[in-house]
């Protein structure tokens, strides 16, 4: 049994007070912060009102890093290359702006709902819902690749499913572009995304080997995570897991789900090649082949809405989804599991 640290335990309260201090104050005279909804290594998310009535979610980054200009660079163009993608999937970033005191906020769409993560440990969800949501992935990505940016840090904690049904990708912060370097602040040897959902490529912190299909890859490592409840690689510590994505192929869908239909096998085996050269080549390749797995799994072809319906369809209806928006955080080198 797992004995909680007191240290970390008054390090959470401690953040959790300061973040909450923020709570009834007005930044720049426009956005009253209504309420916590969301705090992660770097950043908090406020539900907040404008003056003129409207709701957004405020992500303001904490101030040691708001003094940092790369940290502070890096956390402005989220917005810009959220934006540039200009796909509906994408979570919607508003403005930015600097508060009286200095703190970066970017205003971005309320979203009330939940994350998969939150989804998939509640257990409510079947196999054909999995791939709806895989599928509503991967077509923001696709036209996201083809605009040249690289999401970097796919992950349950970064797709939401709003209470509508809609499913959004979050958190393009550590997203690469592959054109206009001015926007593209890495370098080698600096690991960045989420360990169990790494490339091989990605854990090896080779920036020029990393492309599009790292994001393929780790659409697929979330997959089996979904169906599963298994991560690819299973090690004692991140760190361990982060050499076994380095040297190891994925094991197989099939070892850890026997029972899985060949195609959603195939659907997730592929995307987790080792090498990028045997993977699905490109986003749109992938979802042609949910929307295969998803037609043989339930008789019908996969729904042309950005949206999981909540009622009227045979055989995967989504059960209703609570309130709350997450909006979680992207840090470099996660070494923990609790963004996941």
């Amino acid at each position: 049994m797992a004995v909680p640290c007191p240290k970390m335990d008054f390090l959470q309260t401690h953040q959790e007070i300061e973040a909450n201090r923020l709570l009834g104050t007005v930044l720049n005279g426009k956005w009253t912060v209504d309420v916590l909804i969301g705090m992660g290594g770097m950043a908090c998310v406020y539900a907040a009102t404008h003056r003129n009535g409207r709701r957004a979610a405020i992500k303001l980054l904490k101030s040691e890093f708001s003094r940092n200009p790369q940290i502070r660079d890096r956390f402005l163009r989220e917005g810009y290359v959220a934006n540039h993608i200009g796909h509906p999937g994408v979570v919607g970033i508003l403005d930015d702006d600097v508060t009286e005191d200095g703190l970066v906020y970017l205003v971005m769409e309320l979203l009330e709902g939940q994350s998969f993560s939150e989804r998939i440990h509640s257990g409510m969800l079947t196999t054909a819902q999995i791939l709806f949501i895989g599928q509503q992935v991967l077509e923001p990505l696709a036209t996201a690749h083809r605009r040249g940016v690289i999401h970097r840090d796919i992950k349950p904690g970064n797709i939401f499913i709003c209470r509508d049904g809609r499913v959004k990708v979050l958190d393009f912060g550590l997203a690469r572009v592959l054109e206009g370097n001015n926007l593209e602040p890495t370098c080698d040897g600096l690991v960045l995304g989420t360990v169990p959902f790494l490339s091989p490529e990605q854990a090896r912190a080779k920036r020029d080997d990393i492309d599009w299909r790292t994001d393929i890859y780790s659409v697929g490592a979330m997959l089996f995570y979904a169906l599963s409840g298994r991560y690819v690689h299973e090690a004692p510590t991140d760190l361990d897991r982060l050499m076994a994505v380095i040297k190891k192929p994925a094991r197989s869908l099939k070892t850890v789900l026997p029972d899985a239909p060949e195609k959603v096998v195939t659907l997730v085996d592929r995307a987790l090649c080792h090498n990028p050269a045997d993977r699905w080549q490109c986003a749109e390749d992938m979802a042609a082949a949910s929307s295969a797995a998803f037609k043989e799994l339930t008789g019908m072809a996969i729904p042309a809405t950005n949206r999981i319906e909540s009622e009227g369809k045979k055989g995967w209806t989504c059960p209703a989804v609570g309130p709350g928006a997450v909006l979680p955080d992207s840090v470099p080198v996660s070494l923990s599991d609790e963004s996941l």
